[in-house]
């Protein structure tokens, strides 16, 4: 399936949903002004903050079919302007390429969550969203209990993001972190540039944030070039910065992470 060259805005909730779909491409649209995200992909969209019902149960209007999510993946999001929504891109599928992406002057940039792995982001603009620019995070899956996950619905961490490439994106002047990831693991940053994020306390100017919340704690590479090696914060022992050398920073063999 192929949507190109469209404008939506003002949706009742998100401009584009992809659900349980494979060998999907958007290109060239304008997503603006909805109130929840430009392009989501994924194959469940429940929230557990927003989709409980009276007795605290999880409604299945926004979920058919319930939890866990078994998306079919292989998707192309490219070359989309995606402004004054709520969130550019939200993204739990997998297998998939988000490149050339403009996710600027929303709430929140975009984020990459539960199940989602195998992704290659490259050469987005994340600029001048009021919070966050990207948050990689498994909100489903937890061992305990949290302001995003009360109750955990699983035991395990078998939904945590993973395997994702970060190549030349550009995350300028966020109001939040220009990166925060929390229980997500191998994911790789090369040639990024973060510049005038955060500029106020808790977070440093420029900063990239590793959390440390339940596990698989988060595991994070950087590749030398890309400025995470010197911003990075919070759970420091979690992050490596590979030699020049390693094949992991060779972007010609981009394949092999995967």
């Amino acid at each position: 399936m192929l949507i190109e060259r469209v404008e939506v805005s003002a949706g009742d909730k998100s401009g584009i949903s992809i659900w349980r779909s494979a060998r999907v491409t958007v290109r060239y649209v304008t997503a603006h002004d909805n109130p929840k995200t430009g392009i989501s992909n994924g194959v469940c969209l429940a929230s557990l903050i927003h989709d409980l019902d009276g007795n605290g149960e999880i409604s299945l209007t926004e979920c058919t079919e319930g939890f866990p999510p078994s998306g079919a993946g292989k998707f192309l999001i490219y070359s989309n302007d995606l402004h004054g929504n709520n969130m550019g891109v939200s993204i739990n599928d997998s297998l998939g390429e988000i490149a050339g992406n403009l996710m600027v002057d929303s709430q929140y940039g975009g984020k990459f969550v539960d199940s989602a792995s195998q992704l290659w982001i490259h050469h987005n603009l994340v600029a001048y969203n009021n919070l966050w620019g990207w948050k990689i995070n498994n909100q489903h899956s937890a061992t305990e209990p949290d302001a995003e996950c009360n109750p955990p619905l699983f035991a395990d961490e078998t939904l945590a993001p993973n395997h994702h490439v970060f190549y030349r994106n550009s995350l300028l002047g966020n109001g939040g972190y220009g990166v925060q990831t929390d229980r997500a693991t191998e994911l790789f940053f090369v040639d990024n540039q973060y510049l005038g994020n955060c500029p106020s306390t808790p977070c440093q100017t420029d900063s990239f944030y590793l959390g440390g919340r339940p596990r698989p704690q988060a595991m994070v590479f950087s590749c030398p070039g890309d400025e995470a090696t010197t911003l990075v914060i919070g759970m420091t022992q979690q992050h490596t910065v590979l030699d020049a050398s390693d094949p992991r920073c060779d972007l010609s063999d981009v394949g092999s992470i995967f």
